[in-house]
């Protein structure tokens, strides 16, 4: 009966995700106002900088935007909540083929369009470029990618691999002991803060994001939500739960406190966390909300153009919007065309480049010796 009433909660939130589409979408639409409002202007990446020497950039709108990075700390969640999802009962192979399929084409394709805009620009020697491509496309984390908000999908690679781990050693690392395990992690870390000691974000900061000990308390979050709705919680994950929320808030204080700093701005941390904790409602209330199939419709393309748009954005956006400032716009309308441009590139991959390339992903990993092949399930 139990198990009857866990696979109806699991069918039933699988029928409801418009929620968590549109979420991710207004995720994104966050860290695309962070940077056009106020990185840009206040702590540019460095092909930003080059793109926008000479453009006059207005103060005012870092008020309104520079909190826009907690749409990262909420795409934690949403991958914790959605792999918890659907791994659970999954082959390793299976569940890193289909990560496979939906991270590799829009990787591939966001990559080469950054490194194509960079090059065209001439803000980049070749060689830099052709490495920074490279470290992107096969997901080499640690090194220098083609665009600064690339960060992140080392992270998602890490928690992928985390997950994959747990399935493939069963009962000795069950899947349900991740969410304790990043959780602890995550905690000893910020405990290690608290008590005094620095962390820069040099190059040993980037691998201390990659080791998940800054952001695993989110995804671990994410995950112990979607256990709340298909299989309940034990006291156990009560605590943990309360633990991984208290380590999110103190990450999201940390970073309010670090972009403070480079922006030479008031500390606010109140914004950003109120922010954060509307998404958490979202997440945990996403179930309930019956969408119509138009709007589900609409939803799920949002949601697919999420990760292309967010791959793209900072770089190519700061190249485009260098480009309208200087062909005489002003820097609204000049912004809003931005955003225009941005959102057409990334419907044309969405809607067809980015299928034709996981069509033939899809292809090539079904490929057996002999000219056998399988029949690919591509949705993921």
């Amino acid at each position: 009966m139990c198990a009857t009433r866990s696979a109806a909660a699991s069918a039933k939130a699988s029928r409801n995700i418009a929620a968590l589409d549109l979420l991710r979408w207004c995720s994104a639409a966050l860290v695309w106002a962070y940077h056009a409002g106020a990185a840009y202007l206040a702590a540019p990446s460095a092909v930003s900088r080059n793109a926008l020497t000479g453009v006059s950039l207005p103060r005012m709108l870092v008020g309104y935007s520079w909190f826009g990075w907690i749409g990262v700390e909420i795409f934690f969640i949403l991958s914790g909540y959605v792999i918890a999802r659907s791994a659970e009962g999954s082959a390793p192979g299976a569940f890193i083929r289909r990560r496979a399929l939906r991270l590799l084409p829009a990787a591939w394709l966001c990559a080469s369009l950054s490194a194509a805009c960079v090059l065209v620009a001439g803000l980049e020697k070749p060689h830099i470029i052709l490495d920074e491509w490279a470290a992107s496309a096969f997901f080499l984390s640690p090194l220098d990618q083609i665009d600064g908000s690339w960060w992140t999908l080392g992270l998602e690679v890490d928690f992928y691999l985390l997950v994959a781990l747990c399935l493939w050693g069963g009962r000795r690392w069950p899947l349900r002991w991740l969410p304790a395990a990043l959780t602890l992690a995550c905690a000893g870390f910020w405990l290690y803060r608290w008590m005094g000691h620095s962390a820069p974000r040099d190059q040993w900061g980037r691998y201390t994001d990659l080791a998940l000990l800054r952001h695993g308390a989110f995804f671990a979050l994410g995950m112990l939500m979607e256990r709340r709705l298909t299989g309940g919680l034990r006291w156990p994950d009560w605590l943990t739960a309360a633990a991984a929320l208290g380590a999110c808030a103190y990450e999201i204080y940390d970073h309010a406190d670090e972009r403070a700093r480079a922006m030479h701005i008031p500390h606010e941390t109140a914004l950003p966390l109120g922010l954060f904790l509307v998404g958490l409602v979202i997440v945990a209330l996403a179930h309930r909300w019956q969408a119509g199939p138009r709007l589900q419709k609409i939803a799920a393309t949002l949601g697919l153009m999420t990760y292309p748009f967010y791959l793209f954005h900072q770089d190519v956006g700061a190249i485009l919007l260098g480009l309208l400032r200087r062909a005489g716009l002003a820097h609204a309308p000049a912004l809003m065309a931005q955003l225009a441009l941005l959102l057409a590139m990334t419907l044309a991959i969405t809607l067809w480049a980015e299928p034709l390339l996981r069509r033939a992903l899809a292809a090539l990993l079904a490929w057996r010796p002999g000219g056998r092949t399988g029949q690919p399930a591509i949705r993921t």
